[in-house]
């Protein structure tokens, strides 16, 4: 059985590609669309946050979302499709290292997130590593 560190380095491999890719496309026409349209984009991802909140806080959330698995997965279709439109704003205007240093931080992020939503307990060297990232990410961004 493949050990789950390799899935890891293989999807940190096809995202630093797929960066590089979104990098060059938005150098081209599409970059155009999107910095004229942003307006647009950042009133549809507003309406349908807005409609997911009314969804969910009206007698109509059990048509939409009948269980946790599909309120979660809800959440993390809504949650990613907002993360992919900030990425595209900061790659199509930023250096496209600096910005895929704060993205890759995320685990940062999920560490911190994890102790404090999901009761998760971690080491003395796992808060050091999470020190260690969040310094070389200052350092490269300064």
């Amino acid at each position: 059985m493949v050990e789950w560190y390799v899935y890891a380095l293989v999807t940190m491999l096809f995202f630093s590609f797929g960066n590089i890719a979104l990098k060059e496309l938005l150098k081209n026409d599409v970059g155009q669309i999107i910095e004229k349209n942003q307006p647009i984009f950042l009133t549809a991802v507003g309406v349908l946050v807005a409609i997911l909140v009314i969804l969910y806080f009206t007698h109509l959330r059990f048509l939409v979302m009948p269980s946790d698995f599909g309120k979660l997965t809800l959440l993390f279709l809504l949650l990613a499709g907002i993360g992919f439109i900030s990425l595209i704003m900061a790659v199509q205007s930023g250096k496209i290292a600096l910005v895929t240093a704060i993205v890759s931080s995320s685990s940062v992020m999920v560490a911190i997130l994890s102790v404090l939503l999901l009761n998760d307990t971690l080491s003395i060297k796992e808060w050091g590593g999470i020190v260690l990232v969040t310094s070389g990410v200052m350092l490269i961004i300064r």
